[in-house]
């Protein structure tokens, strides 16, 4: 078995740079995470769409998309924060393709959103914050990690 975990990142972005005009938000939480898995599985590998998201903001449109398609398809999993999730659309379409590809979505916070049946249906599980969420992924997917060290 591969020791690589693979897992996207799902989240508002575009609604930071509205109100802050910057990232930070966006970046927070995927820093969270990279600094919980990577010291214990340094192998895992992490899609975080805000590292490159100053550059691809003039890029057309449907590379965007394209880029988007490639990692999902390349991911095992994916870890959603919902806030501000109706205000991402490409939020929404990432987890709409991940349904279609019957790839796990972990999510955290809340949105209006997530009441929608559509949006409902993407979830394969919602954690009551982040914390919660990586506990119950490092269970979930690092098994190999207990038996080998």
């Amino acid at each position: 078995m591969s020791k690589s975990l693979k897992i996207y990142t799902i989240g508002a972005m575009s609604k930071y740079i509205q109100e802050d005009g910057n990232l930070f938000r966006a970046e927070v939480w995927r820093n969270i995470i990279k600094s919980y898995l990577f010291p214990s599985y340094p192998d895992i590998e992490i899609f975080d769409p805000t590292l490159s998201f100053d550059d691809e903001i003039i890029i057309n449109n449907n590379t965007i998309v394209t880029q988007n398609d490639h990692f999902l398809k390349w991911c095992d999993i994916a870890i959603c924060n919902l806030q501000y999730l109706h205000h991402s659309y490409g939020s929404i379409y990432e987890l709409s393709a991940l349904r279609i590809m019957k790839k796990p979505v972990y999510c955290f916070n809340d949105s209006i959103a997530e009441s929608s049946p559509h949006v409902d249906c993407c979830i394969t599980e919602k954690f009551s914050d982040l914390d919660e969420l990586l506990e119950n992924l490092t269970i979930m997917y690092f098994q190999f990690y207990i038996k080998e060290h």
